[in-house]
């Protein structure tokens, strides 16, 4: 399920990254690193040091007690998925009705954050 959910996520962000990327001003001299906002880019890299220091507190790889190991909320899926959403496929029921909002949040944090790279590289979006 996992891996169909980042294969579709893959496919949209591609799609919507080529037509942001189409649709951003080429300008006409050569940037240099001198150019780059390195205030952005300094706000950019203390995100990432914040966030990532979340990592500890993941459970560890094949952790029989985390969340995702939780074996009612699989058994209801299965059970309940074909009457709650009329859908012949279970994967796609729980992409589709069950986490959509969730999904649709991942994908407008990924498409952020790529925007937002644009931004600081000092490209012009949409322009």
């Amino acid at each position: 399920m996992g891996l169909t959910e980042a294969a579709v996520g893959a496919g949209i962000m591609t799609v919507l990254f080529l037509l942001t990327i189409v649709k951003t001003e080429h300008p006409d001299v050569e940037r240099t690193f001198e150019q780059v906002d390195l205030r952005a880019a300094g706000v950019a890299l203390a995100l990432v040091v914040v966030l990532s220091s979340t990592l500890f507190a993941l459970p560890a790889v094949g952790d029989a007690n985390s969340a995702v190991a939780d074996d009612d909320v699989t058994e209801y899926y299965l059970e309940n998925a074909y009457e709650e959403t009329d859908v012949k496929n279970a994967v796609t029921a729980v992409l589709a009705a069950y986490r959509g909002f969730d999904t649709m949040g991942e994908a407008a944090v990924v498409y952020s954050a790529g925007v937002g790279l644009l931004v600081v590289l000092n490209r012009e979006v949409f322009g």
